[in-house]
């Protein structure tokens, strides 16, 4: 089974960069840690945080929990992804804002809700479910892929 993650208010970097990698991922900014541990357990979602006492008090209660060491967002995908031996080729990615699911859409259902030049050079689009927020593989997909290259090399090592 595909392992769910909830990531607590130190973690949004993260958040983002696990959804890219197509893994169901909610994100607290604003919770309380107990309200935290409440929501893995209710919601079987694996809870992953920086801080220990969390950790700790989620283990006790037999809450599936990553500590997770890095204050760098790169560092810490790469320690999830060895931890939990997850694959970090960007398929069936989510939406990087709200987790919810990408959709291909048509060109022309989207030629109102991308930038001109964004439109007339790329052919692929995808539409979050949940948001409308609107992706296509531009320059930035590029640095995607290059900074999970260099996660993957390095996992190897």
């Amino acid at each position: 089974m595909t392992p769910r993650f909830l990531l607590d208010g130190m973690l949004g970097g993260l958040s983002r960069w696990l959804r890219i990698i197509g893994y169901d991922t909610l994100y607290y900014p604003d919770k309380e840690d107990t309200e935290l541990s409440v929501e893995a357990e209710v919601k079987n979602r694996i809870l992953v945080t920086r801080d220990a006492e969390l950790h700790r008090q989620a283990t006790k209660r037999g809450i599936k929990t990553i500590l997770i060491h890095s204050d760098q967002t790169i560092e810490q995908l790469r320690e999830i992804t060895e931890k939990m031996e997850l694959c970090t080729i960007a398929k069936n990615t989510r939406c990087p804002r709200c987790n919810g699911v990408l959709r291909e859409i048509e060109k022309n259902g989207v030629k109102d809700k991308v930038p001109e030049e964004s439109f007339n050079a790329f052919y692929e689009f995808w539409i979050c479910a949940d948001c409308d927020a609107v992706y296509w593989k531009g320059s930035h997909w590029i640095q995607i892929q290059d900074t999970l290259k260099k996660i993957e090399d390095s996992k190897s090592l």
